[in-house]
């Protein structure tokens, strides 16, 4: 058996994390409330408490800071987070480096369907993580799918924040 060696070791939170005003969250609990309204009178139950889980999964994602987490870059693989767990290079197949909330992530993705998508937090000026990403995997352009157009959208349009 081959010994990991670690090519790179760095702490950063463990998911992209931004607090929101109170005005911001006025406006969604307006709009929450009017839905929930509008399925009262529809007699749509599951709706509504589906509904208001998702408001109460975001709340807490949004006001709960994440923790901090080793990330580690191995001869063999990703050491992923909080396990002992390597993910092997050969698993891995694209990647693409984007801004999200402040944040810059290196996203990671599997040639298989069973593994996870993998997100990372990386300082911008570490360069070493994409030297050591652009020579074991292909960097793509992030893909678009018709989600992400739709959602590009309505941010542009329909701000929740000023």
């Amino acid at each position: 058996m081959k010994k990991k060696n670690v090519l790179l070791e760095w702490q950063a939170p463990a998911r992209p994390f931004r607090r929101y005003s109170r005005e911001t969250w006025s406006t969604i609990l307006m709009i929450t409330a009017l839905v929930v309204l509008i399925l009262f009178f529809a007699q749509e139950w599951l709706l509504i408490i589906a509904g208001l889980s998702l408001v109460f999964l975001y709340y807490v994602l949004t006001t709960v800071a994440p923790a901090k987490v080793t990330y580690k870059f191995t001869t063999k693989g990703v050491q992923v987070p909080d396990r002992e767990q390597v993910i092997a290079w050969e698993w891995l197949g694209h990647y693409w480096i984007e801004k999200r909330w402040g944040h810059t992530l290196a996203v990671i993705l599997p040639k298989t369907a069973d593994l996870p998508a993998l997100q990372l937090i990386i300082d911008p000026q570490e360069k070493e993580i994409e030297k050591i990403l652009a020579a074991r995997l292909v960097k793509i352009d992030p893909p678009k799918n018709a989600l992400d157009k739709i959602s590009a959208w309505l941010y542009r349009h329909l701000p929740l924040e000023k």
